[in-house]
């Protein structure tokens, strides 16, 4: 799975509604928006090939929040409606029976066990420990008081700090394809710059501030530049968004089924 994961195109399957807050197990994901945690002790996979046709089944011990809860899978293609099927518990349990090893046991004890070693002695240690209290010397304040009477115009003009910054992010990282999503842009500074510099973001978002939230639509996978400048200079940072296609919707028996695909991996699991 990890394969298909990386390759040029990926394709997940989300069972459900998909929200915040993931979980790992099997070869997937669990995803909810709930605060409960999510278990998954134990999983089945049953793996078949014929020609160039892959079936896979799997059966998981799923605990946790049943409402805002998704199950996703990575899938080489986009699968159609007939694809996607339930199949009866016993199915896995008669393949997990005939593929099962057969583990035969023996254990038999030592007639004749070595003997216990002798106690070693145990020998009494004392230790003594001895304290030296000086007494602190008064702590004394000290001061300086300068000159007072002094114009304005005596005073140093505050030096232009240019921007360097340190951090600069967007949240959603992943947008769906052609929907406008309010996009909250966070950056921070690595120092003071003076004066307050003026950011702008490319791509026809503009001027932001920190938490700000703009709507963005997107068609594909983008690159966003962050630009900080005052008199003294500038800096830049960058964040790419990730774009994901909604391929296809259906429901089967109780499963709602999402296929999202997108250039990047990394879209389909944020």
């Amino acid at each position: 799975m990890k394969s298909v994961i990386a390759a040029s195109t990926a394709v997940a399957v989300i069972a459900t509604s998909l929200t915040a807050g993931t979980a790992q197990a099997f070869c997937g994901f669990y995803v909810s928006g709930s605060n409960e945690k999510m278990f998954a002790d134990a999983t089945q996979v049953v793996l078949m090939r014929n020609g160039t046709k892959t079936v896979l089944s799997m059966q998981n011990d799923y605990r946790g929040p049943l409402e805002d809860f998704a199950m996703v899978v990575p899938v080489p293609t986009v699968l159609k409606e007939g694809d996607v099927k339930v199949v009866p518990r016993i199915v896995l349990e008669r393949v997990d029976s005939l593929g099962s090893p057969r583990l035969v046991e023996y254990w038999e004890q030592d007639p004749c066990p070595p003997p216990a070693p002798p106690p070693r002695p145990y020998r009494e240690r004392s230790m003594k420990m001895s304290m030296d209290m000086a007494p602190s010397a008064p702590s004394v304040a000290t001061g300086s008081m300068g000159r007072g009477g002094g114009d304005e115009e005596d005073a140093p003009r505050r030096q232009a700090v240019p921007p360097v910054l340190a951090n600069f992010s967007a949240y959603p990282p992943a947008l769906t394809a052609g929907v406008a999503t309010p996009v909250t842009w966070s950056y921070d500074f690595a120092n003071e710059p003076w004066p307050s510099p003026t950011c702008i973001v490319d791509n026809g978002v503009g001027r932001v501030g920190a938490g700000q939230e703009t709507k963005v639509t997107l068609a594909k996978s983008t690159d966003f530049t962050l630009t900080c400048s005052n008199s003294a200079g500038r800096s830049q940072k960058q964040v790419r968004l990730n774009v994901v296609t909604v391929e296809a919707k259906y429901d089967v028996a109780e499963y709602q089924i999402v296929i999202l695909s997108a250039a990047e991996a990394t879209g389909l699991d944020q």
